[in-house]
């Protein structure tokens, strides 16, 4: 019985086709994701969710945009838009990213006071791809603002994510 076990799991496993990141693909991807905003000396938990759009100008190269948002408690709202660039490995079916962004952070007061901010970013993460076209995963993103130091300065979102692949 075990034999024929072991037997089977090598046969799903050898016979498993190749899934992995490629030249010219297009992702699209959903992310919910747990949300810490520190502004003005005080850190806010949050849900919220994060989308990305990327194009893979290489295997290892992936040009991204993202868009996250987040409800925090007491009527305040986080949000991040960036533009960036990852690095990825890719290693079959598992494929570890490293990125770097850019963007705009901003945050919405229960007094109508908006603040906008120039941030920086950079991600971790990793996909566990179960087809050519889907893709589960999680990622963790961190954010610094670069033009409000004292009240803006640190936005992280971190969470399972979800991804499709066209153009393969």
């Amino acid at each position: 019985m075990s034999r024929l076990l072991l037997g089977v799991l090598l046969g799903v496993v050898l016979g498993t086709s190749a899934a992995q990141a490629e030249q010219g693909e297009w992702q699209l991807g959903a992310q919910p994701a747990y949300v810490l905003a520190y502004a003005d000396g005080q850190a806010a938990s949050g849900v919220g969710g994060l989308v990305h759009a990327a194009h893979a100008p290489s295997d290892s190269v992936r040009l991204q945009l993202l868009g996250a948002v987040a409800a925090h408690p007491g009527g305040s709202m986080s949000w991040l838009a960036a533009a960036g660039v990852a690095y990825v490995l890719d290693v079959v079916r598992i494929v570890p990213f490293f990125e770097c962004n850019l963007g705009l952070l901003g945050t919405l007061q229960p007094t109508d006071r908006v603040r906008l901010a120039l941030g920086l970013g950079v991600g971790f993460g990793g996909d566990y791809l179960i087809s050519r076209r889907l893709s589960v995963g999680l990622a963790v993103r961190w954010a610094a603002a670069l033009t409000d130091l004292q009240g803006l300065p640190l936005y992280v979102v971190i969470g399972p994510r979800l991804t499709a692949r066209f153009g393969l």
